[in-house]
């Protein structure tokens, strides 16, 4: 009976402690749960953080021109996002994870090693000596392949200028830098080319004929104002100048893509011809003198 009693009391006397220990086990169950919780929201986050700069980065570089300096944003941001991705990945590969996460960082770590090579071959390129007229171009025309863009009047009149600024900007990268490769961006341009020319019966500079047509127009111009200032059929420059004008303009139209109908400067040229072919400078030809010729414009291609 003594040996019961003493086993009773001493139960009793235990029994907070075992209490005390049960509670410390819940307590540490509770604590060792959150942070697992923590550790996995932070993972989450590190995976989600790796995603978004990868991303932005392959747009990047999507984006960029070869021959061409990074600049704005892109020339902060490029740095700042591989160190990103290069201390998330340090640390995800120090953490014990399934073998699903470990196969997709590794897919994130290759496709970083990509992009840090990349941004350290873009800041070492030599840029070319025509970038600032490729940028521009890349990012005119892009603009225009849009199919958003709207045709109306204003907006055509719009259109049809920026055209001309990219056979401009071609020719000056033809000139400044001839070894670069124009035939993509050449292509790429062919169906606004033809747009521009049938709109506005002129050639883009960087197309062929576009220089005799520009001289056939300057003489042209110049038979126009000697007319207009009531200068004989048989004047001498005046027919210099019908000849000279003849000659460029089927230089250029043979030249020229077959797309190329300039009706108007072929009717002014018909009627300065028809004119320099009359007996005497009588001026009734030039009271008839087409509506578009004459003093309207000195400037080639026009």
């Amino acid at each position: 009976m003594d040996k019961i009693a003493l086993f009773i009391c001493l139960g009793i006397s235990f029994a907070p402690i075992i209490g005390l220990a049960a509670g410390s086990d819940d307590k540490q169950a509770q604590w060792q749960e959150k942070q697992a919780h923590w550790q996995e929201q932070k993972t989450e986050r590190a995976f989600s953080s790796l995603r978004k700069t990868l991303v932005t980065l392959e747009v990047y570089r999507k984006q960029a021109i070869p021959q061409v300096p990074l600049r704005g944003e892109v020339r902060t941001v490029a740095p700042r996002g591989l160190k990103l991705i290069a201390s998330r990945l340090h640390i995800l590969q120090n953490t014990d994870l399934p073998q699903p996460q470990k196969q997709e960082i590794e897919q994130f770590r290759l496709r970083y090693e990509a992009l840090k090579t990349f941004f350290q071959e873009k800041q070492d390129e030599t840029p070319s000596p025509a970038h600032h007229h490729i940028r521009f171009l890349h990012s005119e025309l892009y603009m225009l392949e849009q199919p958003d863009y709207t045709s109306s009047k204003f907006l055509l009149d719009r259109r049809l200028s920026i055209i001309q600024s990219l056979g401009y900007r071609a020719a000056r990268i033809r000139e400044q830098d001839p070894d670069y490769q124009l035939t993509p961006l050449l292509e790429r341009m062919e169906p606004l080319a033809k747009e521009y020319v049938i709109a506005k019966q002129r050639l883009l500079e960087i197309q062929p004929g576009y220089r005799e047509l520009g001289r056939a127009m300057t003489y042209l111009h110049s038979a126009e104002s000697l007319i207009g200032s009531q200068a004989p059929p048989r004047h001498e420059l005046l027919n210099t100048n019908v000849k000279k004008a003849a000659t460029y303009a089927a230089a250029a139209k043979k030249l020229a893509p077959d797309y190329f109908n300039p009706t108007r400067m072929e009717k002014r040229l018909a009627w300065v011809l028809k004119y320099t072919k009359q007996d005497n400078g009588s001026g009734t030809a030039a009271q008839n003198a087409p509506a578009d010729t004459g003093a309207k414009s000195a400037s080639p291609n026009t």
